[in-house]
């Protein structure tokens, strides 16, 4: 790895460590609240997405069993987080629906996966893009 190289890395792991230490300022889980348990940070939209990587509306403060440990946690069972966020974080569940179409739009899909409202029943349905956007456009009143 040359210096430009090293610089990307050392730059790209200050921000994630910045950005980890906001989302975890909540001082508690937001799935269970558990306050006694090690706080992690997790990303709604994955790491890869670097646009949104480091924003804060990005983020949400879970304890290690509501984001990677236990059978329903956020890595584990996806549809059950999203049901979550969707019932319990409007803020965030327009956002995240905003900030998807955004992305796969940007990188030509047509088609792709969207989350049932019931937990446990990610089926991974394809809708075309102007049916998602419609869609969209009658929950949340927004294109």
């Amino acid at each position: 790895m040359n210096g430009a190289e090293m610089r990307k890395v050392n730059w790209q792991k200050k921000a994630d460590e910045m950005w980890s230490k906001v989302i975890k300022q909540v001082g508690h889980c937001e799935r269970c609240f558990a306050t006694d348990k090690q706080l992690h940070s997790h990303h709604i939209i994955g790491r890869k997405a670097f646009a949104y990587r480091h924003d804060v509306s990005n983020g949400v403060c879970l304890c290690a069993s509501c984001h990677t440990m236990s059978a329903w946690s956020a890595h584990n069972d996806r549809s059950e987080f999203l049901y979550w966020l969707k019932h319990c974080r409007p803020g965030q569940w327009k956002w995240f629906l905003e900030h998807t179409v955004r992305i796969k739009k940007k990188i030509g899909l047509q088609t792709f996966t969207v989350y049932h409202s019931k937990p446990g029943e990610h089926k991974g349905d394809k809708l075309e893009y102007e049916e998602l956007k419609e869609m969209y456009k009658m929950k949340c009143g927004k294109e």
